[in-house]
């Protein structure tokens, strides 16, 4: 009975220890220069994201200075579609923008050499007239979440108040 006992025993381990372990080939090759990159052997494909020209129409208003416009242009940018607010303005290079991680995702800290404060005051907003996106929910979502389409246009308003 002992011996009955140990062989159900080192079998039930050795399924146990079967199941555990994987037939899919996993290998991974990782270089720093993407020439020397090779492939694997197994059927694994791999999608290119192609980026596109994006040219999206920005104004940037100082509320705070009696409505002054300090860019209004057509910025051009090559980003992957289907990119966020966030891609398309760390990309371009039309004006200077830094962007922060806030409470609610990435927030807009300066803009066009308009600095904000997120606590106090002044803040940076921003609307569109005819991005999908913002007409459909009736306002625009968080730059990290808003997708941009080649056309669109955006005023980002520099202001103390929201009245």
């Amino acid at each position: 009975m002992k011996n009955l006992f140990k062989v159900l025993l080192v079998l039930l381990l050795s399924v146990s220890l079967f199941s555990c372990t994987t037939t899919e080939n996993t290998d991974v090759q990782v270089t720093a220069n993407p020439d020397e990159v090779s492939e694997s052997s197994d059927e694994s494909t791999s999608q290119e994201i192609e980026a596109e020209e994006v040219t999206i129409q920005i104004k940037v208003i100082n509320k705070d200075d009696g409505d002054t416009i300090v860019f209004d242009d057509e910025v051009t940018s090559e980003i992957p579609s289907e990119s966020s607010l966030a891609d398309f303005l760390t990309d371009q290079t039309a004006f200077d923008v830094t962007l922060s991680e806030g409470a609610y995702g990435l927030q807009i800290d300066k803009i066009a050499g308009l600095v904000a404060d997120m606590t106090s005051g002044p803040y940076i907003v921003y609307d569109s007239s005819n991005n999908k996106q913002c007409l459909e929910a009736g306002f625009c979502d968080g730059v990290s979440n808003l997708i941009v389409e080649d056309g669109d246009s955006f005023t980002f308003t520099y202001t103390s108040t929201f009245e």
